[in-house]
């Protein structure tokens, strides 16, 4: 080959990588490892922190007087919605970095704003928010910017605690329209809601995989005891996973599906609530944290089971799966 031809052909190849090395590097922005983001009053006010799925490596992500709660990631991995009060009294939906820096805020509701959920492909999230002139709370979505929110319940009753499924087609969520409030499932439109079969329900979360779903319940006629359990997508076969005279509480799956983080006052059933993760047969639980704070409102994010894009090359999508090939 001409030697003109072979540089020519090393300064197309240098430009080709160099420019997928800066499409691709958005990976210094994502957590390598598991990682579980919860709010905690471990520094005397909530605020949002994250730690490895085995308890480890705890950082605190939010540093503000007023409160920050309910951590929900992105789907990639690289933000994380909260709900906070800093710009007033009734809290607002913000969005941070996975390293809390580059917070904005995305609502400026007329009712309190929390509970927000991520779609799977990242472009709308869900949230539950009161009314100010009521006392009955909703489900709204928006896209992930904080435009174009619509609400998806208007119902006397309160409906919240909404929860994607995999697939991004339908939105379970808790509700008071039934006695003793239920678990409802919609299209993520709002339209062609159905009660799933749990008489008394609370807090869905979507398996994985969308053939199961983790709830709170009263298992037994005690109002201050609550257990977690798991039914089927359709509402059959539930199964209460924790046992004991204590409240347990905001179950949140690991991305593989195995284990179930959630929150409980197992410890102390008066202030002290701390989070636990348990496997999907209810054995083998653990205490991922221990202080003297309260600690709950867990949300997972694993780059090793994520295949949500996490940049784009022109048209093409590039998945974790497609950049840990290209590493080998």
């Amino acid at each position: 080959m001409n030697p003109k031809n072979i540089s020519s052909a090393i300064l197309i190849l240098f430009g080709l990588l160099s420019t997928l090395m800066l499409s691709v590097n958005v990976e210094a922005q994502v957590p390598r490892k598991a990682q579980i983001a919860f709010t905690s009053s471990r520094d005397g006010n909530l605020e949002i922190y994250a730690m490895g799925a085995d308890g480890r490596n705890v950082r605190n992500l939010t540093n503000h007087h007023s409160w920050d709660a309910w951590p929900t990631w992105s789907p990639d991995g690289r933000r994380i919605v909260f709900a906070s009060r800093r710009n007033g009294v009734l809290a607002d939906l913000y969005v941070m970095d996975a390293d809390g820096k580059n917070t904005r805020q995305l609502t400026d509701f007329p009712g309190a704003v929390g509970e927000p959920a991520w779609s799977p492909d990242g472009q709308k999230i869900a949230f539950s928010s009161s009314h100010r002139d009521t006392d009955g709370i909703d489900i709204y979505v928006m896209n992930a910017d904080g435009t174009d929110i619509r609400n998806l319940t208007n119902h006397p009753e309160s409906d919240w605690a909404p929860d994607w499924s995999p697939d991004g087609r339908k939105i379970a969520f808790t509700s008071s329209r039934v006695e003793g409030t239920g678990i409802f499932v919609m299209d993520a439109d709002g339209k062609n809601l159905r009660q799933l079969g749990v008489r008394v329900g609370h807090e869905p979360s979507w398996s994985p995989d969308g053939q199961r779903i983790a709830f709170r319940s009263g298992w037994e006629d005690n109002n201050w005891i609550w257990d977690i359990g798991i039914m089927d997508a359709d509402g059959g076969n539930p199964r209460r996973l924790t046992r004991g005279r204590f409240r347990n509480e905001d179950p949140s799956w690991s991305p593989d599906g195995q284990r179930i983080a959630f929150m409980s006052h197992r410890d102390d059933m008066n202030n002290n609530v701390e989070i636990y993760v348990i496997d999907v047969n209810g054995k083998n639980l653990r205490n991922l944290t221990n202080d003297a704070g309260w600690d709950g409102t867990p949300s997972w994010f694993d780059p090793d089971m994520s295949s949500y894009a996490i940049s784009t090359v022109g048209k093409r999508v590039v998945t974790w799966g497609w950049l840990k090939r290209l590493g080998r």
